[in-house]
């Protein structure tokens, strides 16, 4: 049995009189204390500043939010505009090899246009990004054709295709010049001896590729430059108030090239009856397979309907 220890049990009786001491003392001065001052002021005051760092929070992330979006399109607009004038000079390019020695005649078109010299990187606009811009509710704007993506799927797609009928009608201008060179010696042909001397298959490629390529050409010169002349003012009104003054957007496009503007006009059109003659197909056929227009892109002046 054990021993009781009275040194521990005094002890402990000295701790619990020092306790109960302590507490009498703290309930004396509650009864002095200022509750509004020493206590509510300060948690008001900490709920507040939690409250201003929430809102400011939140706020901070909307603008920094609307700052990011808004810059995204600033680029994206910028990016479009910078392509778009990139296309046009290769096809104004391409154009200059050929636009001023064309004559009606297909054959003549043919053997005048020479093999095209080019170098260009596909055309990749970022659709995505570019539907934000895009996108809108007003309705007087609805019939502008650059507000519908469609439009931008068309023309990446008519330039991105030029480039393997560029490589497929070189391929066939070297054959028939090849041809014709071997058979008679020399560089230089009369109409009389290309029509003896090319396969008649040949020669339909040849007349057919060198037509799709000035029609494409034309087509995509008149969608590109009503796409520049009317784009940058259509973001412009996008946008709206949501322009950084610092944060800079293409506006306006200006072309003051007279070699340009030049190039910008239609070529000499084709004789649709001697081309239907010369291959033998209907002139309905000629039309709708080398002169369709219907692919060009062109804003509609909304005031005139």
């Amino acid at each position: 049995m054990q021993t009781t220890d009275l040194f521990s049990i005094t002890v402990s009786i000295n701790h619990l009189s020092d306790v109960v001491q302590q507490i009498q003392e703290i309930a004396k001065e509650a009864g002095n204390v200022d509750w509004l001052k020493d206590y509510g002021m300060p948690i008001g005051t900490l709920l507040l500043s939690a409250g201003i760092a929430y809102f400011s929070a939140i706020s901070g992330y909307k603008w920094q939010d609307k700052f990011q979006v808004n810059k995204l399109k600033v680029d994206t607009v910028n990016k479009t505009i910078m392509t778009f004038q990139n296309m046009q000079g290769t096809l104004l390019s391409l154009k200059s090899n050929y636009a001023s020695s064309l004559p009606a005649d297909p054959l003549q078109r043919a053997c005048a246009m020479p093999k095209l010299i080019y170098s260009y990187n596909p055309v990749a606009l970022n659709y995505e990004h570019l539907i934000q811009v895009i996108m809108s509710t007003d309705e007087n704007l609805y019939q502008n054709p650059w507000l519908h993506i469609a439009s931008y799927i068309s023309m990446q797609d008519q330039f991105n295709q030029l480039n393997k009928i560029i490589e497929a009608r070189n391929e066939v201008d070297f054959q028939v010049k090849d041809a014709l060179a071997t058979k008679y010696g020399r560089k230089n042909f009369t109409f009389l001896e290309v029509l003896q001397g090319v396969d008649p298959i040949a020669m339909q490629k040849y007349i057919e590729l060198t037509e799709v390529i000035i029609n494409m050409i034309d087509n995509m010169i008149v969608s590109s430059n009503d796409f520049l002349n009317n784009f940058p003012h259509l973001a412009k009104q996008l946008m709206g108030k949501n322009l950084s003054k610092h944060y800079k957007m293409i506006s306006v496009y200006k072309n003051i090239s007279d070699a340009a503007k030049e190039l910008q006009k239609r070529t000499i059109p084709l004789n649709v009856t001697l081309t239907a003659q010369l291959l033998n197909i209907p002139e309905s056929d000629v039309q709708e397979k080398l002169c369709d227009q219907s692919y060009t892109i062109q804003t509609r002046d909304i005031s005139t309907h």
